[in-house]
């Protein structure tokens, strides 16, 4: 039925045009552009497009030359399409459809014009007036500030806390029902020589929500470094450096949060980060902010004009450790299983390669093994936890839906969280709906690190504490979800929400 909508929709904007009626056709050929957008869309993800991809739209810049190619060719096929239509359609028949299309758009709420303008508009309410005033700010700071991280620990029941070094893997977009034994071999086998926590959720999407998130134990309203001063894009546009004010001028209250490798050099730690992104890319700047912002000492990017694949990615950070400082905690984001990629031609397809996703996820598990395999046989096996987790769950397109049935249908999802030390005893351990909030007091827990000033939302999945609701909400924006019954519900309209959402736009 909503094809049939859409497709009425798109025949209305086709007959405003008319000839030499010059204003009105730029603007019937850019709805037109806008119901294509939402037609492609659904075709892809089931949805018209959401609020988080006009935050994320800048990320599109890290996807192949391919899809921007595809783009053109359909405005050149659209442009010569609307000038057939302009031959024979008459200035009444056009007055007509704008009169019909406005109806259209009032009375049906789902209208993909509609729809277009209401998420854009959210995105602008999320990204630009996501402030708080400052004596509020210093109030929540106040509130949530607290010296202890770990609270009633069992886990020296599963592992020895100690001072090791620590290599996270942010897979992009990995739900935890990806991880299979034909699919990814390698992490399958890799789960059951480790502790392999279940019933855990992302807290968020996407990728700057989701590792940030993690990093400060936080939850974030934007999505993004959108910033509120329009002078300031320029400094944006600029991909070879960080401008210090464009950054402050969105993310200036971050002073009152505390992140997990601040609190983790105060014992000694170095910290590193490796991004797949390429250096010359808009949105290097933003996560490169990210990154410094989260006291990160050191971070290494991609090729000067690509990203790193998934190969490249594993190969240099097997050349980077060699030369890293004792302790560590090195960060680790790939790009190779991001929505919309597909495997390069050195990669390795799944069976026949005709779905993208199962593509993806069969190349990232196949570099994954050949990196675990060099790394059980160095000297920083002895030493070294590897924890496997991701930015945030799998999309939810339709690629993804037609490969794995039981999943959310949500883009929350139960996610990874395995935890592996060579010669460690493969354990079972339930999080029981705790999510991805919960990663920072985790490693401090293993690190043995109980104690420090904080202001963590989540607790460690090790920890007998009793947890609070809000260690189990997941928020998008304006989208807030909760676990129920062993299923991912959507809260947003519930009216105790207020307490989440003000936490959300402390956190950015």
């Amino acid at each position: 039925m909503k094809y049939i909508l859409l497709l009425v929709e798109i025949l209305l904007v086709l007959f405003v045009f008319v000839r030499k009626k010059y204003i009105r056709n730029l603007l019937a050929f850019l709805l037109l552009l806008i119901m294509l957008a939402q037609f492609l869309s659904i075709y892809l993800t089931r949805s018209f497009i959401p609020e988080i991809a006009f935050s994320n739209i800048k990320s599109i810049l890290v996807l192949s030359p391919k899809y921007f190619i595809f783009a053109l060719i359909f405005i050149v096929i659209l442009y010569f399409f609307t000038n057939l239509v302009k031959k024979f359609n008459t200035l009444k028949i056009s007055n007509i459809s704008i009169i019909l299309l406005i109806i259209f758009m009032i009375f049906y709420q789902k209208s993909a014009i509609r729809m277009f303008f209401k998420e854009s508009y959210l995105s602008y309410k999320i990204n630009f007036k996501s402030q708080i005033p400052d004596n509020l700010r210093k109030k929540i700071a106040k509130e949530l500030l607290k010296e202890k991280i770990v609270f009633d620990s069992n886990v020296s029941k599963y592992i020895t806390p100690k001072k090791y070094n620590v290599i996270v893997f942010f897979f992009e977009g990995i739900s935890n029902i990806v991880i299979s034994k034909e699919l990814t071999p390698n992490l399958y086998a890799f789960r059951k020589k480790s502790i392999d926590v279940i019933n855990y959720y992302n807290h968020t999407a996407s990728t700057f929500r989701g590792i940030r998130g993690q990093l400060f134990s936080t939850h974030q309203y934007s999505n993004t470094l959108f910033v509120q001063n329009t002078s300031k894009w320029k400094n944006v546009l600029n991909a070879s450096s960080v401008h210090k004010n464009y950054y402050n001028d969105k993310f200036k209250h971050t002073k009152y949060l505390i992140s997990l490798p601040e609190i983790l050099k105060s014992f000694g730690y170095h910290t590193y980060f490796e991004m797949a992104i390429a250096k010359y890319n808009i949105v290097k700047n933003e996560f490169y902010s990210m990154f410094k912002d989260a006291s990160i000492d050191e971070i290494f990017r991609g090729k000067q004009i690509n990203a790193f694949s998934d190969k490249e990615a594993f190969l240099y950070l097997k050349d980077k450790l060699p030369t890293l400082k004792s302790p560590f905690f090195y960060g680790f984001y790939n790009l190779g299983t991001h929505l919309g990629e597909n495997i390069p031609k050195d990669g390795l397809s799944y069976k026949d390669g005709s779905n993208p996703r199962l593509n993806v996820y069969h190349n990232l598990d196949f570099y994954f093994g050949k990196f675990l395999s060099w790394f059980n046989n160095s000297e920083f096996s002895k030493d070294t936890i590897l924890i496997i987790t991701a930015d945030h769950a799998s999309f939810p397109e339709r690629n993804f839906v037609n490969a794995f049935k039981n999943s959310s249908g949500f883009y929350i999802d139960k996610i990874p969280l395995i935890i592996y030390k060579k010669g460690i005893t493969p354990e079972v351990v339930d999080a029981k709906n705790l999510n991805s909030l919960s990663l920072a007091p985790t490693i401090c827990d293993i690190l043995g690190i109980t104690k420090a000033p904080n202001r963590f939302l989540g607790i460690s999945i090790f920890d007998n504490e009793k947890p609070k609701e809000l260690n189990k909400i997941s928020t998008m924006g304006e989208y807030i979800f909760k676990v129920i019954n062993n299923k991912v519900v959507d809260v947003s309209d519930n009216p105790d929400n207020k307490k989440i959402k003000m936490y959300q736009k402390f956190g950015g």
